[in-house]
């Protein structure tokens, strides 16, 4: 979510997200793993593509399209899993949510995540238009910068992220919950704006969020 603020939107969606995701690598949960973690990441991604679609090409205001989107994705979560939890997991997918030499794998993915996230940010040419984008949209744009290009990519990647954190939760909880992840969003953004990124966007980094 810092990566997508940078560029001066916001996901009001990413609670919901973490939840249809868990519910749809639930689902597939009996599979291989490498499945069943693509089922819920590509899920996360296309929802994150749909709002990032309605907010660069239908020209919806952020908080209004990411509303809108975690509505549908709740309730989708709901139909998919007929308001109960999806279970049936296999133990190599329960795995995701335990330890190696003590430490929690879902902490090895957070750091790991981070550290990819700030080097793309810092070290990327992609990276550095999300802040030109946020900085200054139109400068951006007079500089060549594909503005709709790179909201749409930041959308697309807080999306996977989510599905990815719906994937662990499951993993954690054993179970695919549709009911989970209520109220996740307005934390996120509190970590990120705590963090001091501006949610004018073009000023912050991961590692003050995280």
């Amino acid at each position: 979510l810092g990566g997508l603020i940078l560029t001066g939107g916001v996901d009001l969606s990413l609670g919901s997200l973490v939840a249809l995701t868990g519910v749809v690598a639930a689902r597939y949960g009996g599979m291989p793993l490498p499945l069943a973690i693509a089922m819920g990441v590509m899920a996360g991604a296309a929802f994150g593509a749909a709002s990032g679609a309605a907010i660069t090409l239908g020209r919806v205001a952020p908080f209004v399209a990411t509303l809108g989107m975690m509505t549908i994705a709740r309730g989708l979560a709901l139909w998919l899993s007929d308001g109960k939890p999806v279970t049936g997991l296999s133990p190599a997918f329960k795995a995701i949510g335990e330890n190696v030499a003590g430490i929690p794998i879902p902490v090895l993915l957070l750091v790991g995540v981070s550290a990819a996230a700030s080097v793309f940010l810092i070290r990327t040419r992609p990276g550095r238009h999300v802040y030109a984008v946020g900085g200054n949209e139109r400068a951006a744009l007079a500089a060549g910068i594909r503005v709709r290009r790179v909201k749409m990519m930041a959308y697309i990647i807080c999306g996977a992220l989510a599905g990815l954190a719906g994937v662990v939760q499951a993993a954690r909880n054993t179970v695919g919950q549709p009911n989970a992840g209520i109220g996740y969003e307005l934390d996120a953004i509190a970590a990120v704006v705590i963090g001091g990124t501006s949610l004018s966007g073009g000023v912050g980094s991961i590692g003050g969020t995280l």
